[in-house]
């Protein structure tokens, strides 16, 4: 993976808020953590990104380097776990306990470090509902609750409460008599927040049920109607130092093979010199893996210029 500059200075940005508020104190760092003085179910643990403890409150801070979503603070639960967890570990007397998101490269109105202070005593009363939940959670008969929090969970593709909701979330409702959605742009503003709201349900739901179906396909099962083809092919070079040999023979110059400080792809190099131009030789075609397609769509497989 490359880590470009951007992200980079995301990184920065975390560590720069941490130094500056830790001063003067202890500092953990990926602070391993478990529930077990809680008594739970089943082993609860985790670890906390940085956390320290000052002036009577504790401070847990949470990095986040998506972009595509901003994490809300308030009422986050993931943070509240976080804090439980440090808490019952470290053994600080905290009065108070303070959750920070940093989320440098995602927008909110509220900027990009967010935070949420509470009582240790409301903390331990949600840690009593906390382990409520986890005790219903393996009763044969636990209850099934969809959300967005759907999309890390392994049973998604099979969940019937995701699958009924996510069904039901599709089905718009407009006026009594009208089978068929209208065309978007007669929609009210009204309606169109409606389908965003859903959207989610449906999109986490089709998303995981892909996921699912690709891997039983490449473990040997058979799925109706859908099979695994080659993904479009890249053309690359077989080799950088015989491209040069080749170029120079040619008589291209740097300038007309590189984009400092990287060569040119296949696809950019064939502009310049015709197609035809380039020895075979030069260049290979390479899937980058396989992808999820209907049966009969299976023998069309082109090639992506690059």
């Amino acid at each position: 993976m490359l880590v470009t500059e951007e992200m980079a200075n995301a990184v920065q940005r975390y560590l720069d808020y941490v130094r500056e508020r830790s001063g003067g104190c202890e500092l953990l760092v990926e602070q391993t953590f478990t529930l077990d003085r809680l008594s739970p179910p089943e082993p609860m643990f985790g670890t906390a990104d940085a956390t320290f403890f000052k002036d009577g409150t504790l401070t847990v801070v949470d990095y986040k380097h998506g972009a595509g979503v901003a994490v809300e603070i308030a009422g986050n639960l993931q943070l509240r776990y976080y804090a439980l967890g440090a808490l019952l570990n470290l053994g600080y007397p905290a009065r108070a306990v303070e959750m920070v998101i940093v989320q440098p490269r995602g927008r909110h109105a509220d900027g990009p470090i967010r935070s949420e202070t509470i009582p240790t005593s409301e903390l331990m009363k949600w840690a009593k509902k906390l382990m409520a939940a986890a005790d219903a959670a393996l009763l044969p008969d636990a209850p099934l609750v969809a959300g967005s929090w759907c999309r890390w969970c392994d049973a998604s593709p099979v969940c019937p409460e995701l699958q009924e909701q996510a069904m039901a979330s599709a089905q718009v409702e407009f006026a009594d008599g009208i089978e068929e959605t209208p065309p978007v742009e007669k929609m009210s503003l009204a309606q169109c927040g409606e389908v965003l709201k859903k959207a989610e349900l449906v999109e986490i739901w089709l998303r995981r049920v892909r996921d699912h179906v690709r891997d039983q396909l490449a473990s040997g099962e058979e799925v109706p109607g859908w099979m695994l083809a080659p993904k479009r092919a890249i053309r690359r070079w077989l080799s950088e130092d015989a491209l040069l040999g080749w170029s120079n023979q040619y008589g291209l110059d740097d300038a007309e093979v590189f984009n400092a400080p990287q060569i040119k792809s296949v696809a950019q190099l064939e502009q310049q010199v015709g197609k035809g131009e380039i020895p075979r030789d030069l260049v290979e075609s390479v899937s980058s893996g396989m992808t999820l397609v209907p049966a009969p769509q299976v023998e069309t497989v082109s090639t992506l210029e690059k």
